[in-house]
């Protein structure tokens, strides 16, 4: 199994903790690669965990690997399970690269049952250009109400992040977002030694991070869009659904 993101399995098993899931819980993971964490999950923390990703070859992957594992190749803005069906929804660095992300976002929160958890974690501006950051809010938003022609209706290019500035997360935006979807932020903790940690780890590894995604195929990773490095932290946040 694999999986490279900070924190790995040991982040996904503290969040769960934190959110004091019943026993048999039913989990979302959004973005979940190759079923690493899917599968870890099902087998060592005895939830229901299912998964989805826009891959076709990693969920090829996963099912390659472990056959019984509850994977779907489809995007986080549309989820086709019935609402109130999951008590816990994870975007583990995914969220950044989502397209659509607020409806994405509301999506997590239709597929929740009452009192359900989100935890994000993703990259993060440490000291956004607020200028900048709005500007590239609206512009992100002005697009996605523009009329298209027919010509752009088959087109799959990603649209402009409302939530991201640089390939991360700004803060204030996502707060923000969170609150008028009906969530309710419970912890929010800033992570970056473990992307500090995780970052040296690869370069000793790899060589360098453009040889790690060439090697390991991670193009579409939150860490791969980032352009501003000095300035990226990594988060942790567990939002509640009201």
């Amino acid at each position: 199994m694999s999986l490279f993101r900070p924190g790995g399995l040991e982040l996904t098993k503290t969040a769960l903790e934190k959110c004091s899931l019943p026993e048999h819980a039913a989990v979302l993971d959004v973005g979940c690669g190759d079923g690493t964490a899917v599968e870890y999950m099902c087998k060592e923390l005895g939830l229901e965990a299912k998964g989805i990703d826009a891959s076709r070859e990693l969920i090829e992957k996963a099912k390659a690997r472990n056959g019984s594992l509850d994977v779907r190749r489809m995007v986080g803005c549309e989820l086709p399970y019935p609402i109130r069906s999951f008590d816990a929804v994870l975007m583990e660095c995914s969220l950044s690269v989502i397209d659509m992300q607020i409806e994405a976002l509301h999506e997590a929160y239709c597929v929740l049952k009452s009192g359900g958890y989100l935890i994000i974690s993703d990259v993060y501006l440490l000291h956004p250009d607020e200028e900048r950051a709005r500007q590239s809010r609206q512009a992100a938003i002005a697009e996605s109400h523009r009329k298209r022609d027919h010509a752009e209706c088959q087109d799959d290019k990603q649209t402009p992040s409302p939530l991201c500035l640089d390939g991360a997360v700004v803060k204030p935006f996502l707060l923000r977002d969170l609150a008028e979807i009906g969530f309710d932020v419970r912890f929010f903790e800033d992570m970056t030694p473990m992307l500090q940690t995780w970052a040296a780890e690869l370069i000793m590894k790899y060589g360098s991070f453009d040889a790690f995604c060439a090697q390991e195929g991670c193009g579409d990773a939150c860490f791969s869009k980032i352009t501003d490095q000095r300035n990226t932290g990594y988060f942790l946040l567990i939002a509640r659904k009201k």
